[in-house]
């Protein structure tokens, strides 16, 4: 798997350290988990307007279709009954939605046949 990433500079966010390196940890586990082999993954971290931040992981892959974008984010939930084998337990997405909410942020999924990225976005520092 190749990764790259496009930072912007000088961002800077409140919250708790640990829980948002957490999330970063989640999605970048979920997309090695299910890239596709030799497939790449991509993070970014840019400003959105005056105010906010977006992290987005993105990674190629068999796209999420729109029914199960809907709901992996609740626990325990599996868009492919198959992927309980690889060690995961379907709660890493709803923890990193959590802590999405907890810093004041949301956390969205997006899917098509280029790539699945998941879009957390939160204030900046004030």
């Amino acid at each position: 798997i190749r990764d790259s990433s496009q930072v912007d500079e000088g961002i800077t966010v409140s919250g708790d350290e640990e829980s948002l390196r957490r999330v970063l940890e989640i999605l970048l586990d979920n997309a090695q988990k299910y890239s596709s082999p030799g497939g790449e993954t991509q993070v970014t971290l840019h400003r959105r307007g005056r105010n906010h931040c977006a992290l987005t992981v993105a990674n190629q892959g068999e796209p999420i279709p729109p029914e199960a974008r809907r709901q992996i984010f609740q626990r325990f939930y599996r868009a492919d009954p198959a992927r309980s084998r690889n060690g995961s337990f379907g709660l890493g997405l709803p923890i990193a939605a959590s802590i999405a909410t907890e810093h004041k942020g949301t956390l969205k999924a997006e899917s098509d046949q280029a790539s699945t990225r998941f879009l957390f976005s939160m204030p900046l520092k004030k």
